[in-house]
């Protein structure tokens, strides 16, 4: 199978390669994946340049979040073979997403809701999972609390055309605008 592989510590540009590797196999609790989108973010930068903590010996494919089809189970995996799933990959493993198939953990993987494309659903888990943990776990939001959201827009679907992005704002005088 084809995977983008870092074969040293460096600027991405420099030190990703495209290889040729075997299709990893699933061990207990993991389940390996046809990939249909990677998501990529600040942490895969990180690890080709050898500074993110959970960087896995070199030589490694990167890769922290995917959408994708079951193709195998390992043992005690409950999932069924072609399940459309999102997920965090076993990236610290050398197994990531930038590559035709890589190995997730069973409790990592989670049906993809409708309404949401392969794209969408890759890039979810990550920022989903930040967000909580900082206004939850180590903030303390709770049910019935308020949260301002700043700087943040909504993208909107139209019927004859691209998704625009649109928020809302007050000017001094109060007055809101779009």
């Amino acid at each position: 199978m084809r995977a983008w592989q870092v074969q040293d510590a460096g600027e991405p540009v420099d030190v990703l390669h495209e290889v040729e590797r075997d299709v990893p196999e699933p061990g207990p609790g993991q389940v390996r994946i046809r990939v249909a989108a990677a998501g990529i973010g600040l942490p895969d930068v990180f690890m080709c340049r050898g500074t993110y903590p959970l960087t896995p010996p070199l030589p490694f494919t990167s890769g922290q979040e995917a959408t994708g089809t079951v193709t195998a189970v390992g043992e005690g995996v409950d999932l069924p073979i072609g399940a459309r799933i999102m997920c965090v990959t076993t990236f610290w493993e050398g197994h990531g997403s930038f590559a035709e198939e890589c190995l997730v953990g069973a409790d990592s993987a989670f049906e993809v809701p409708a309404g949401l494309t392969d794209a969408e659903a890759a890039g979810f888990w990550i920022p989903h999972l930040t967000a909580w943990i900082g206004l939850v776990d180590r903030g303390g939001l709770a049910a019935g609390d308020w949260l301002a959201v700043l700087g943040a827009g909504r993208w909107e679907r139209h019927r004859r055309g691209p998704a625009r992005p649109r928020a809302r704002c007050a000017s001094r005088r109060g007055r809101e605008r779009q």
